[in-house]
């Protein structure tokens, strides 16, 4: 695998996510759906150990031939959390 994904053909950026703990759990669930999946944070955010913010930022690379079916299982994980949130009761008063 090329170190810069940006330029490597082979790899398409599926999204930038704030956090490398964002980014790690959105790897975690890809990784269980078999996709490979590469991270790759901003240079500052490494050098400074800064993950939030302007110089923060960690982009997510997925396979080429896979980002449909990436985007696709993304899509449907926040409609599964959107979907518990509303069938779930009001506390009680």
């Amino acid at each position: 695998m090329e170190k810069n994904t940006e330029t490597n053909p082979e790899w398409s950026l599926l999204g930038t996510v704030a956090s490398e703990v964002e980014a790690h759990v959105l790897r975690g669930l890809l990784k269980a759906h078999g996709m490979p999946v590469h991270l790759e944070a901003e240079s500052a955010s490494q050098l400074f150990g800064i993950t939030n913010g302007a110089l923060g930022g960690v982009r997510i690379y997925v396979p080429k031939g896979m980002l449909k079916e990436a985007e696709a299982l993304l899509a449907a994980d926040v409609s599964d959390e959107e979907a518990e949130g509303d069938s779930q009761e009001a506390p009680p008063t």
